[in-house]
């Protein structure tokens, strides 16, 4: 107890004091948490641009096989055997560049190679949308805000462990430095 629960409830009533949450945070959660999907496959592709160029032209090429693509070309070994098949992509819930050209796709759409990192790049096929799990932001008002509050608290309290580190000063008196 002494060497958990105390010193993370004096870190979350230090950082707790200045936390809000805001309209626009809601919303950004809202559309995280309940918002609509969007159903895709991806390829990841490690090298350099003249390499994605290549495999995009071959998805361009024959759609219908972007899976033995995948399967074949990408390098992200997750995907591969799936034949690039992700978890839905939310919004607010990851690389911003990967988020704005999945929403951007209609059904069946293969995006431009996007630039995740230095030499990384991600193609993406678009199979669909989800629904969204819930339409109406005041029927899970109170939990999202309670939510989002203890992600802000969670992220003030690192803020604030590593403050007090900067200025935590140790004395070793065994090697007297």
């Amino acid at each position: 107890h002494s060497d958990i629960i105390w010193p993370m409830l004096a870190l979350k009533k230090l950082a707790g004091t200045q936390i809000q949450v805001t309209e626009q945070d809601m919303q950004v959660g809202f559309e995280r948490d309940y918002g609509a999907r969007v159903k895709a496959r991806l390829i990841l592709v490690e090298g350099n641009i003249r390499h994605a160029n290549t495999i995009w032209e071959k998805c361009q090429a024959a759609p219908d096989d972007f899976d033995r693509i995948a399967r074949e070309f990408s390098a992200d070994p997750n995907t591969r055997p799936l034949g690039g098949v992700v978890p839905p992509i939310r919004k607010h819930g990851g690389n911003k560049q990967v988020e704005a050209a999945a929403f951007k796709l209609k059904t069946g759409e293969i995006s431009p190679v996007i630039q995740i990192a230095e030499n990384r790049y991600v193609i993406l096929k678009c199979e669909g949308f989800t629904d969204p799990v819930v339409t109406d932001i005041k029927s899970v008002w109170t939990e999202l805000y309670n939510q989002l509050l203890e992600e802000k608290t969670q992220e003030s309290v690192a803020t604030v462990f590593e403050s007090l580190k900067d200025q935590a000063k140790v004395t070793n008196y065994l090697t007297r430095k």
